[in-house]
């Protein structure tokens, strides 16, 4: 809601109320006023302290200011809410940081729906794997129809989520406020009101053409998804109509076919990113705050063939790997199981050289930024470790397990060593429970856990630190004039209230 009286004084977070006020009681309204009221209040508590009307009288203006300060929180929806909840020191933090999901009614929101979700979506999941095993250890005999059917119910959910969604009002408004801030600044050194005007106007020409172009990529957007999500439904059917010997002699080629279409769309889509990651090139550690974006360097000719396989390596070895399953399973190719299985094999060998090779780089020293991007880096690549060790694990163990099952179709069906498909499908019923549980379990205490803490802080009148919320290489850190660096503007850490600044500076390393 724009201020009906022009430019807000004080509207941030070290706005001009003290610590303690009462917004409600600065504009003279009771906590349950609706936003007419709300107005009504501020255009006269406006005119009465107005410079126009009070002068230069400084208590008038400084009340002028409060009234504007506490108009422009209790006029936004959103900060209403988290005022009414966490007190001024609320706003403030959200204000100051960009917004704190945890705090934020919003984000909550958002978060409790996608926990939700997440937790269906997952179940049906686990049903997939479940039917399959039955179905393959001929347990049942339903039709392969039925055994997929958790997967159709997803892409019900996907596909309907598609084409459901659309820019929301709220953002489009935002984005117009931000377009219509920047062109003021723009142009607000103009003296000329001529020139004003055309400024005016071509910063809305921009605008709708900004507006324009975003609806078109948006366009394009939905039509790639619901392309992309319409395929994978064809394999899906196309797969257990040959599984059922519903086509007859029609080959695995044949089935896959939509699936290959699929794997030129990701080509292309990932072609696409490596132009864009060539264009960005590397991005360096900023060297002042007054940049405006961090500073970059053109890739050289070998960290361009090394991006490339990046971009594509997963890809690869999935279209190598499929092609090669497709030969063997339509008798093309007359090689042992365990050699058509080499593509995997090598896959956890090329993720394991590309750890080395960051690895190198970084003991070398020959990443791009300071210690603060090494170390980001350096806890990259530990967690990368530990990732490929424990997948690594789980894969090879289910791709050994199906090799055994395989080899053994082939010689003899009823022989003894032939696993059953619920020991083969462990390793992914292992992903999906841990999946499962972060979804309904852990993420959700998690999240709920540092809210409580958070409303018990601000309850008992304690000041939060900002390296509880934020991690230390990715605040924004601002220079004091002793030379500390306190994470946190000065404004705020001066208010009284709010986010503790020296308890920051006391915990973060001094920069010269």
């Amino acid at each position: 809601m724009q201020n009906p009286f022009g430019a807000a004084g004080g509207a941030g977070p070290s706005g001009p109320a003290r610590p303690g006020e009462d917004y409600y009681h600065i504009l003279g309204i009771d906590r349950s006023a609706n936003d007419d009221a709300i107005k009504k209040a501020y255009r006269r508590m406006a005119l009465r302290y107005h410079p126009d009307k009070t002068g230069h009288d400084p208590a008038a203006a400084e009340q002028f200011q409060k009234v504007q300060h506490a108009y422009t929180i209790l006029s936004d929806e959103k900060k209403r809410k988290i005022y009414d909840k966490y007190g001024e020191r609320g706003v403030q933090m959200t204000e100051s940081m960009g917004g704190v999901p945890f705090i934020d009614p919003e984000a909550l929101l958002a978060m409790r729906w996608s926990f939700f979700f997440g937790t269906v979506i997952v179940s049906v999941f686990i049903l997939f794997p479940i039917f399959v095993a039955l179905r393959a250890d001929s347990i049942v005999t339903w039709s392969w129809f039925a055994v997929f059917a958790p997967l159709y119910a997803v892409d019900l959910v996907v596909l309907s989520q598609i084409l459901r969604s659309s820019p929301s009002d709220e953002d489009e408004e935002k984005e117009d406020e931000e377009d219509e801030e920047s062109e003021r600044t723009r142009g607000g050194s103009s003296s000329s009101s001529a020139l004003g005007g055309d400024i005016r106007g071509d910063a809305t020409s921009r605008r709708e053409a900004k507006k324009e172009k975003k609806r078109i990529e948006e366009r394009n957007s939905k039509i790639f998804r619901t392309i992309y999500t319409v395929l994978c439904v064809v394999v899906q059917i196309l797969f257990p109509v040959k599984l059922d010997g519903l086509i007859g002699t029609t080959s695995w080629a044949a089935v896959f076919a939509p699936w290959f279409l699929l794997e030129i769309v990701n080509a292309y889509s990932h072609f696409q990113n490596l132009l864009l990651k060539y264009k960005t090139g590397v991005v360096l550690a900023p060297t002042s705050m007054d940049e405006e974006g961090p500073p970059t360097r053109p890739l050289t000719g070998g960290e361009k063939v090394v991006a490339a396989i990046k971009t594509y390596r997963i890809w690869l070895v999935r279209v190598v790997q499929l092609i090669l399953i497709i030969l063997r399973a339509d008798g093309a190719l007359a090689a042992d199981w365990r050699l058509v299985f080499i593509p995997s094999y090598l896959f956890g060998l090329i993720e394991l050289l590309f750890i080395v090779y960051s690895y190198i780089l970084l003991s070398r020293g020959l990443n791009d930024g300071g210690g603060a991007r090494r170390s980001e880096i350096g806890a990259s690549i530990v967690m990368k470790t530990v990732v490929l060790i424990v997948m690594g694990t789980l894969f090879y163990t289910l791709v050994g397990l199906l090799v055994t099952r395989l080899l053994n179709d082939d010689a003899d069906p009823s022989a003894p060593r032939r696993p059953p498909a619920s020991t083969i499908l462990v390793p992914i019923f292992i992903v999906l429970g841990v999946v499962f549980c972060c979804t309904c379990c852990c993420l959700p205490c998690l999240v709920y856990c540092t809210r409580l803490t958070l409303e018990s802080k601000f309850q008992d009148g304690q000041d939060v630190v900002i390296t509880e919320l934020v991690n230390p290489n990715r605040r924004i850190e601002f220079q004091q004039s002793n030379g500390a660096v306190v994470a946190q503007p000065p404004a705020v850490a001066g208010s009284g209230s709010g986010i503790s600044g020296s308890t920051a500076a006391s915990s973060s390393p001094k920069r010269k």
